[in-house]
């Protein structure tokens, strides 16, 4: 009879944990990469705005100076809202990475929980052999011992 783990259905629940955990926070570091880029992107039309801003200040063009500026303010706005939805998600995602690291723990709990009864299972089920070959042994040497006194060949 093989071992059976009476909490077998919580270890796969917290293998379920583990793993819905980690695919969580790669969603959440992904959002947070693409953030980041989108960020990137609106910094560097920011310095490319700010640059003609400059340029045509300059020289002298003032008439389009007031759109860019403009521009470069809804541009500024932009990237406001995209750092705060990044530290939104950032500390989601350390929440997360939190949720995993218990999740991962719970699961080593159970583990080795499992590892623990398996091999008490394992040495009750070597105890149980050595005695049932203890009394097998018993009961040849009490049958070699009847079949010497009665003057027979016990073999």
């Amino acid at each position: 009879m093989p071992f059976v783990f009476p909490l077998q259905r919580l270890l796969e629940m917290r293998k379920e944990a583990v793993d819905e955990a980690g695919r969580a926070l790669d969603e959440l570091n992904d959002s947070c990469e693409r953030l980041r880029a989108l960020l990137q992107t609106e910094l560097d039309a920011y310095f490319s705005e700010r640059e003609m801003f400059n340029t045509r200040s300059r020289e002298g063009s003032f008439s389009q100076l007031n759109s860019i500026e403009r521009a470069l303010d809804a541009r500024k706005k932009r990237m406001m809202d995209v750092m705060t939805s990044l530290r939104e998600l950032e500390d989601e995602a350390r929440r997360a990475e939190q949720t995993l690291i218990l999740a991962k723990r719970e699961l080593k709990i159970i583990e080795n929980l499992r590892e623990k009864r398996e091999k008490e299972w394992v040495v009750g089920e070597d105890r149980k052999e050595a005695r049932f070959l203890d009394e097998l042994s018993t009961l040849r040497y009490a049958r070699r011992a009847r079949a010497g006194m009665s003057g027979g060949d016990a073999s």
